[in-house]
């Protein structure tokens, strides 16, 4: 027998939590979560050293952050999961460009928060079991999918169960497999690049800042992290031509330290310990439409873009938020969750935007390939020009915080 449902949400990281969450707080629909991963503990590992050394970050915008409390998560509530940071430093490795923000010169508390991933996953999952109309099922993979001839979705399970909907979401990431099950067309461009990612102890304190240098084969983005005692730490992000991300991801821990110090130029003076690293190949991609008769597309299934800015979670809170509100309108009339208005309009609301995101990225990855002298001089002019602009400054702070849409 067939478990019944009115919308079930494929994915259980943060676009799909957020979502199943934000639905059962702001509608009436019967709501079924689908994860195939095991549910992540609540506990924090056996120090708080340990905890930061192996978390893997997201960077959370005030748009992100109020939305989150409106649903009555706190991403803030543990002092370990977390790093708020005031300012940040970002020039170019090659020149002498710099553009510094600071939270104090737009009168903001925070230029934003980085946060650990599989914490704030785990708040959103002790939230939705708080939820009745929410029926989570974990650890069982989808395997199978297709439409009954009622219109009704079908998700098959690795357990042998069913689960008919009327509306599917994938919110299962990247390589969703709703969404190519669903025949839903992707435009996908390779970036030519892959990330290091993993945290790193500092000599010294990052004094709540993000630091960011660019070069012509890739930024190298330090994240602060919560200090214990002592001893300091950030996360990295390393994006690097592929071939060069391969050769650094193959030294040994003190090797890949003294790299990073030279990357970073020593602000934070040296690189004490590396840990947990990754390599992840950095891919361009965006879904020709975001959904179809009863499918529809959130985060990364949707769209994916260069993690230079760190934007890829907030735009999808974004896509949540707005399909919250589609499907909540849509219910106040009267009208089915299949309902065309439904895709129409998140689609309507949030492509552009998405799409602009990720075309100024490109465009922002293009400008430091560039090697020529003449190139870099006007670069880094542009850098210095708008380093002295207040005014430029204030809105590009603004748009990273998602107050200007």
């Amino acid at each position: 027998m067939a478990i019944q449902t009115d919308i079930a949400i494929v994915g259980g990281a943060l676009a799909g939590a957020t979502l199943a969450l934000a639905l059962a707080k702001h509608t009436q629909w019967r709501i079924t979560l689908i994860t195939g991963s095991a549910l992540p503990s609540a506990n924090l590992r056996e120090s708080a050293e340990e905890d930061i050394a192996s978390s893997r970050v997201v960077a959370l915008n005030e748009t992100s952050l109020r939305f989150l409390t409106q649903l009555g998560i706190n991403p803030l509530a543990q002092p370990h999961t977390h790093c708020t940071y005031r300012d940040m430093h970002v020039w170019d490795g090659e020149g002498t460009g710099e553009v510094n923000f600071s939270a104090s010169d737009n009168h903001m508390e925070r230029l934003g928060v980085i946060a650990q991933s599989e914490a704030l996953v785990s708040e959103l999952l002790q939230g939705v079991a708080g939820q009745s109309r929410i029926q989570m099922i974990a650890n069982n993979p989808v395997v199978a999918f297709s439409e009954g001839n009622d219109g009704v979705k079908v998700i098959g399970l690795s357990s042998g169960e069913r689960v008919k909907a009327n509306l599917v979401v994938a919110a299962d990431g990247a390589h969703s497999f709703i969404r190519d099950a669903a025949n839903i067309p992707v435009q996908k461009k390779p970036y030519g690049q892959s990330a290091i990612v993993a945290t790193v102890e500092l000599e010294r304190g990052h004094n709540a800042a993000a630091y960011q240098c660019f070069s012509s084969d890739g930024p190298l983005a330090f994240l602060p992290l919560p200090s214990v005692g002592d001893k300091h730490y950030c996360a990295i992000v390393w994006s690097q031509d592929n071939n060069k991300a391969h050769a650094l991801s193959q030294l040994d821990d003190s090797a890949l330290a003294l790299a990073l110090e030279r990357g970073i130029e020593k602000r934070l003076g040296r690189v004490l310990g590396v840990y947990h690293r990754a390599l992840i190949p950095l891919l361009e991609q965006h879904a020709e439409q975001y959904g179809t008769r009863g499918v529809v597309l959130v985060g990364d299934a949707a769209h994916t873009l260069h993690p230079l800015a760190g934007q890829g979670v907030n735009l999808g809170f974004a896509d949540v938020s707005v399909l919250v509100d589609e499907l909540g309108r849509a219910e106040r009339r009267g009208l089915s969750v299949q309902a065309p208005c439904v895709v129409t309009r998140y689609q309507r609301r949030r492509k552009l935007h998405n799409a602009a995101a990720i075309k100024a990225m490109a465009l922002f990855k293009m400008s430091f390939e560039q090697r020529s002298p003449y190139f870099t001089l006007l670069r880094n002019t542009g850098m210095h020009i708008f380093n002295q602009s207040t005014h430029l400054k204030k809105r590009a702070m603004a748009l990273a915080a998602g107050t200007m849409i």
